[in-house]
C-alpha cells in the first residue's frame, strides 16, 4: 500500500509515498491484531490457512486504519 497522490507505477513514485502515513497505517493495523510488512515495499501473501473470517477481520481493520488516518 503505497499513500501517493494518483498510481504508483514506478519506483520513483513508491519512493515518493507518504512514509510517515504507511507507518501510522501499519501500527494501527497491528493494534488490531492484524500483522501486515513493516513496508510498502513488501508484499502481502494470503495463504489456505486464511478463511473468511481471517479476511472480514482484516478488511475491517483496514477500513478503521485509514478512518484514523
Amino acid at each position: 500500500i503505497f499513500f501517493h497522490e494518483g498510481p504508483v507505477e514506478n519506483f520513483e513514485q513508491a519512493k515518493a509515498s507518504d512514509q510517515k502515513r504507511f507507518k501510522k497505517y501499519f501500527h494501527s493495523m497491528l493494534d488490531q491484531g492484524i500483522f501486515i510488512p513493516p513496508s510498502p515495499f513488501e508484499a502481502w501473501f494470503i495463504s489456505t490457512v486464511h478463511h473468511e473470517e481471517e479476511f472480514a477481520k482484516t478488511i475491517t481493520a483496514h477500513e478503521n486504519a485509514l478512518e484514523s488516518l
